[in-house]
């Protein structure tokens, strides 16, 4: 099952460094930049590049085999690295490529099954992309997927503090304020909810699926799971809710 707690990194001490990291960055990483790889680091998504430099595959968090398929993957290759961010660790958040192959390296580690998709806000495009190959290799029980990871709503209090991923079905859809809210077991005491803002619930809409005409449907969500009664996630990109019954 996947389990992720909450960690706290240590972001760079100095003012001084931080502009010094922003200044490799606009320097070295441009649309096609071509990169070097040192090693890829233990969480299996970070590769360390040979000018010192910490590249973040983008929305994706990676299995624990993932960093020695990617370390044997891209050994000998140089990196084609798109243009991308660059977060508060001094990490660059960007897509990478072997240099010649348009398949992208969190798109590998998606297909086969050594990662999952970490929706943060990215280009949609993409995400939809990556939720693609994330169900293939869930249907073909790929890597992670050999193994079941979704958790009852009834049970979403196990993961409170933890990211992973619940289904259920809907039971009801409440407009609280200015927020939708999708409840799951007992109206009267319900078991797990998820918490749509209104941006969220609107680009449903827009994409002609109202979160009102969901109740008795099958839902599964991914995200942070709140301590609260009832364990509650929070959307914060509509990619992190599927549905799963028509």
């Amino acid at each position: 099952m996947i389990l992720l707690r909450r960690r706290l990194l240590s972001p760079m001490k100095t003012p001084i460094r931080r502009i010094l990291y922003a200044f490799c960055f606009f320097l070295c990483l441009a649309a096609g930049a071509r990169a070097e790889t040192v090693s890829v680091l233990p969480s299996g998504d970070e590769i360390l590049l040979n000018d010192g430099r910490v590249l973040r595959l983008p929305d994706i968090k990676a299995a624990p085999e993932a960093q020695a398929f990617l370390e044997s993957y891209v050994k000998g290759h140089a990196l084609t690295v798109s243009a991308g961010t660059q977060d508060r660790y001094g990490r660059i958040e960007a897509q990478a490529f072997l240099e010649g192959n348009k398949t992208s390296l969190e798109e590998t580690l998606v297909r086969e099954g050594l990662a999952f998709v970490y929706p943060c806000l990215g280009d949609p495009d993409l995400l939809d992309g990556l939720i693609k190959q994330e169900q293939a290799a869930r249907r073909d029980k790929k890597g992670l997927w050999a193994h079941a990871q979704d958790t009852e709503a009834s049970d979403a209090a196990s993961l409170a503090g933890q990211y992973g991923f619940i289904t259920g079905t809907v039971s009801s859809v409440q407009k609280i304020k200015t927020k939708t809210v999708l409840f799951f077991g007992p109206e009267t005491q319900p078991v797990f909810t998820i918490i749509l803002a209104a941006k969220q619930a609107h680009i449903f809409k827009k994409d002609g699926d109202d979160p009102f005409s969901w109740a008795g449907r099958k839902i599964r969500v991914r995200g942070w799971i709140e301590a609260k009664s009832p364990p509650t996630v929070t959307l914060s990109d509509p990619h992190q809710l599927e549905i799963l019954s028509p």
